[in-house]
């Protein structure tokens, strides 16, 4: 069993069309489930998840975690993940400090790349798209909270600065499942 944790501020996932299940402030885990793994550790990863110390206290350290403040936690399952994960993407390949759009478009390119390693090793469906860009929604979304931008085109929602915030969609497809899954995933 594998999960890949992320500290978020808002995130929401639709399976195959139905309503969006989200969450504000709190845990996306990205839960991989390999056929070999036994039910016996799920409270206890639970438990080491929500305890995790990776939120800000009130003097800027990562001394808090998601039980202590209360937050929410979406497990997104149907991961099996086998190499880098989408955090080891944002840490290695994306280089943050102005937040631009090349830089974003450099992590978007990262996560797609991690994509296709995942067709190549039969989790994702190869005949399926899976990709991942900038969600413009969600930029739209954030930039409309600080900005007056009534007269922005997609495309200039698209390039707009969003702070230290990256706003990325995905769409894959498992193989082996039912559904198809796309997710926001919102990273500071």
């Amino acid at each position: 069993m594998r999960a890949v944790i992320q500290a978020v501020s808002s995130a929401s996932v639709r399976v195959d069309g139905s309503e969006p299940r989200a969450i504000g402030p709190g845990l996306v885990i990205l839960l991989g489930v390999r056929d070999t793994d036994s039910l016996d550790i799920v409270p206890k990863l639970a438990e080491k998840c929500a305890g995790l110390r990776i939120f800000k206290d009130e003097n800027d350290k990562l001394n808090l975690s998601a039980k202590d403040l209360g937050y929410s936690a979406l497990v997104v399952s149907q991961f099996t993940l086998y190499v880098d994960d989408i955090r080891s993407a944002f840490e290695n390949n994306y280089i943050g400090i102005n937040n631009s759009y090349d830089n974003k478009v450099m992590f978007v390119a990262a996560i797609n790349q991690y994509f296709d390693g995942l067709v190549r090793e039969g989790v994702l469906y190869g005949d399926a798209e899976n990709t991942a860009d900038i969600d413009v929604n969600a930029q739209r979304d954030w930039l409309a909270q600080k900005y007056d931008i009534s007269e922005y085109s997609d495309e200039q929602i698209r390039k707009a600065k969003t702070g230290s915030y990256v706003f990325v969609t995905a769409d894959v497809t498992f193989c082996d499942a039912i559904e198809d899954l796309k997710f926001s995933i919102n990273m500071e």
